[in-house]
This record gives structure tokens, C-alpha cells and sequence, in this order.
């Protein structure tokens, strides 16, 4: 019976709750419900509580309701789209939207990780002909090392020049996108009614506003284009070993599903 009870409450937890009934001091789980049910245990909560501390003049009405996915029921927690149904390319194609407008600076990326993944792999046949001309047959001279030692120099102050314009321009591209996020957010938030505002704390949007735009910042300036670095690199490899020894290169990569699964 509701009368014999002291007080119910609801617990929260990852993605689910439990309904907790307190009787003679002894708390009990009466019910588990996912997250999307959260706001109707809420609600039920501060029903039986009034009813149970004799309120029972007072009304309760649940007028709040969840934004849900209409295919699998999932609650949208301040998302308009839910991320498992569209699968990330709902996301794919706001990144998209993004970086539309700095498609130049973009491509100027892109090309200076070629030139750079070029020379990077270029040192490695620079250091053969060397190695395979000269010291192992032993017929290099000073002036064979000194033209080694010039390439070589050369190629690693070319490499280290274009990472550091690379590094610059993304840093600069991460901030021009940050920069406009936080303008679009804070005239989303100018045109929010009063009752938004005052539902939710100072500190919560404003870390919505600058922490979000930060993390965004930082995957611009820096995962990003590591990503796109790793995945060039790694198909020039791919191309560069075909080309030298095809039989070893498809027999090497045999092995690669393992070492991915691994």
C-alpha cells in the first residue's frame, strides 16, 4: 500500500533509472525503466510523494515530453537527429557545411600533406642510393657525401618548413571555425525564449557556448588533419610498395586485416 510507504525517489543512472520505494527504512528498487521513460517516473515520483504526506488535493500534470527517435525510440538529448539511426552521416554532412567556405585553405592543406608525405618518403630513397651506391661498394668520396648531406638537409628543411605552414594554417582555419560557432550560438541564444533561460544555469550554457566550440577548435587544428596525414601516408605506402616489389607488397598485406583486428 502507497500509505504504508515513507517516500519514493528516482535514481538516475547511465542511459536508464530505478524506481525506489522506502519502507520501515529500508530502501527497495521497485521498478528499472530506460532513460527515455525519465520524465514520466519523475513525474509519478512527485505524485505518489504528495500523496503520501496527505496532499491529496493537489493535481499533478506531466505536460514535459522528451524529443524521441521516431524509429527506435531513443531520447535526443538536446540533438536534433538521432546519431544511431542516421549512423554519423547526418553529422558527416554538417562538418561538410563547415568547411564549405574555407575549401581553398583546405586544399592548400591538403596539398602541402602531399608535398610532405612526398619528401618524407623521398628520404628513404635518398638514403639508399647513398647507402647502395657509394658506401657499400666503398667508392664514395667527400664530394659524394657532402652532395648527400646537402639533399638530405635540404629535404628535412623543405619538410620541416611545410609542417609548420601546415600547422599554422590549421590552427588559423580552427580558429575562423570556432570563431563563427560562437557567434551562431550566441544569436541562438539571443532569439531563446525567458523560460529557456531561466530553466537551465549560467555555467551550463556558457560551457555549451565556449568548452563544445574548444573541442571543436581542437579536432580542427589538430585530429583532423593527423587523420588525413595518417591516411595519406599510409596510401602512399601502400601505392609505393606495389611499385617496388608487388608480390611482397600483396603478401604483406595479407596480414594487414589481422593486425586491424588485433
Amino acid at each position: 500500500k502507497l500509505s504504508d510507504c515513507e517516500k519514493v525517489q528516482v535514481r538516475n543512472q547511465v542511459d536508464s533509472g530505478l524506481f525506489t520505494v522506502t519502507k520501515n527504512g529500508k530502501e527497495r528498487i521497485f521498478a528499472r525503466f530506460t532513460a527515455k521513460h525519465s520524465i514520466q517516473f519523475a513525474c509519478l515520483t512527485r505524485g505518489v510523494n504528495l500523496f503520501i504526506n496527505g496532499r491529496t488535493d493537489l493535481i499533478i500534470q506531466n505536460h514535459d515530453r522528451e524529443k524521441q527517435c521516431k524509429k527506435c525510440g531513443r531520447v535526443l538529448n538536446g540533438a536534433g537527429f538521432c546519431p544511431k539511426c542516421n549512423k554519423g552521416s547526418r553529422s558527416l554532412n554538417r562538418v561538410l557545411d563547415i568547411c564549405r567556405p574555407h575549401w581553398p585553405t583546405l586544399a592548400l592543406v591538403f596539398v602541402i600533406m602531399l608535398a610532405i608525405t612526398a619528401m618524407n618518403l623521398g628520404q628513404s630513397f635518398i638514403l639508399r642510393w647513398f647507402v647502395d651506391g657509394y658506401l657499400s661498394v666503398g667508392k664514395g668520396t667527400l664530394k659524394n657525401i657532402s652532395v648527400f648531406i646537402a639533399i638530405y638537409g635540404a629535404v628535412l628543411l623543405v619538410s620541416s618548413l611545410g609542417q609548420m605552414l601546415r600547422n599554422y594554417l590549421t590552427g588559423r582555419l580552427a580558429m575562423k571555425i570556432s570563431y563563427m560557432l560562437r557567434q551562431k550560438l550566441t544569436d541562438h541564444l539571443q532569439r531563446l525564449s525567458m523560460s529557456f533561460i531561466n530553466k537551465r544555469s549560467t555555467g551550463a550554457l556558457l560551457e555549451r557556448v565556449f568548452s563544445d566550440t574548444y573541442n571543436i577548435r581542437s579536432f580542427f587544428s589538430n585530429s583532423f588533419c593527423n587523420m588525413f596525414h595518417q591516411l595519406v601516408t599510409l596510401l602512399a605506402l601502400a601505392v609505393l610498395m606495389l611499385v617496388l616489389n608487388w608480390k611482397l607488397a600483396l603478401a604483406a598485406f595479407v596480414f594487414a586485416p589481422l593486425i586491424i583486428i588485433f
